[in-house]
C-alpha cells in the first residue's frame, strides 16, 4: 500500500506552476483535462469540442468545465489576446534559486553545463532566467544544452567570435522553442536543420536581390521566407528578378511576388522549369511560361504599380 508512482523523465507539455495550484484548489477533474488538452494541442475549444474531450454529449458539463477555466484566469473568451510568453513566467527570486542549487538534483549539474558553454559565471539574474526556462518553460536539460549551444553559434556567426551571449539572447530563443513544441534531442535536431536551410537561403536571396549593408526588413523578409517555402531557390526567383528589374526599372516587390505565385500555380519552381516553359509540347503547341499566361493579369499588376 506504500508503494509511490512515479512520471517518467520524458519531454512533454508544460503546466506552469501558478496553473496547477489553481486547478488543484478548483478540484474539478473535468476542467483539468481540457486544459491539458488545450495545452497539448495549443488551440481553443467549443464547448462540443471540450465535451468530445470528456468523452460525453453533456456540453453543459463542459461548458461549466471552461466556465471554471475561464473564472482560474487560465483561458480567455472570444477575441481576447492570449498572453504572451513572457507575461507567463512566474517571478523567481534568487532565494528559489539558491534553495534548488543547495537542494536540487538536476537543475546544478545544468547550471555548470551552461557556464562551460558560455565560459563564464552566470550572474543572478541570468541564473533566474535560466530556472525559467527549466521550470516553467518545461524544456528538459538536454534540450537546453543544445538550445544554448545553438544560441552561442548564432549569435557568434552574426556578430563575431568575441561577441559575449547573454541570457536574455537564450530566454528569447527558448520561448520560440517552447511555441514550437521542442521537447526533445530529436525534435530539437530538426528545428535547428530547418532554422539553418532558411538562414541560408535567405542569405542567398539578400545577395541575389543586391541587398547589400543591411538586414532585409521585415516585409522584405516575409516576401522572401513565403518564396522559399514555395520551393524557389535564389537562382530560380534570380528569373523572376530579372524580369521584374526588366519591366518597372527596379526591384518592386509585388510585382516579382506576382510573377513568382504564377510560376508556382503552374508548377514551375526551378530554373530549368521556368526556362523550358516555352519549349514545344509534344502536341506540337507551345506551353506559354507563367507570367504570359496571366499576361493580363501582370498588365494590371503593373498599372497599380505605376499608379502608385
Amino acid at each position: 500500500m506504500n508503494e509511490r508512482y512515479t512520471l517518467p523523465h520524458e519531454g512533454g507539455i508544460t503546466i506552469q506552476a501558478h496553473a496547477a495550484d489553481a486547478l488543484l484548489r478548483a478540484k474539478s477533474g473535468d476542467a483539468a483535462l481540457i486544459y491539458i488538452c488545450m495545452l497539448r494541442h495549443r488551440r481553443g475549444l467549443t464547448p462540443k469540442d471540450a465535451a468530445d474531450v470528456l468523452g460525453t454529449s453533456d456540453t453543459d458539463r463542459a461548458k461549466r468545465a471552461l466556465d471554471t477555466l475561464r473564472s482560474l484566469g487560465l483561458i480567455s473568451y472570444g477575441e481576447e489576446k492570449a498572453p504572451q510568453p513572457e507575461e507567463r513566467l512566474p517571478q523567481y527570486t534568487y532565494g528559489d534559486i539558491k534553495r534548488e542549487l543547495e537542494n536540487g538534483a538536476v537543475f546544478p549539474s545544468l547550471v555548470d553545463e551552461v557556464q562551460r558553454v558560455l565560459n563564464r559565471i552566470l550572474s543572478s539574474e541570468e541564473l533566474v532566467k535560466l530556472f525559467g526556462i527549466y521550470d516553467s518553460l518545461g524544456l528538459p536539460p538536454e534540450v537546453i544544452l543544445q538550445l544554448v549551444n545553438y544560441c552561442v553559434r548564432l549569435c557568434r556567426e552574426r556578430y563575431g567570435e568575441s561577441r559575449q551571449v547573454y541570457m536574455r539572447f537564450i530566454e528569447k530563443e527558448a520561448y520560440a522553442w517552447e511555441r514550437a513544441e521542442i521537447f526533445s534531442i530529436e525534435s530539437a535536431e530538426e528545428y535547428i536543420k530547418q532554422r539553418e536551410f532558411m538562414r541560408t537561403a535567405l542569405g542567398e536571396y539578400q545577395r541575389m536581390l543586391q541587398i547589400n549593408g543591411r538586414r532585409m526588413s521585415p516585409s522584405e523578409r516575409g516576401y522572401v521566407e513565403n518564396w522559399i517555402s514555395m520551393g524557389f531557390c535564389a537562382d530560380a526567383a534570380e528569373l523572376a528578378y530579372d524580369k521584374t528589374v526588366m519591366k518597372t526599372g527596379k526591384l518592386t516587390w509585388k510585382y516579382m511576388d506576382a510573377i513568382l505565385r504564377g510560376w508556382h500555380e503552374k508548377g514551375l519552381h526551378t530554373p530549368d522549369e521556368i526556362q523550358g516553359g516555352n519549349r514545344p509540347s509534344g502536341n506540337g503547341q507551345q506551353t506559354q511560361v507563367a507570367e504570359n499566361d496571366d499576361y493580363e493579369r501582370m498588365k494590371k499588376m503593373l498599372r497599380d504599380i505605376k499608379g502608385e
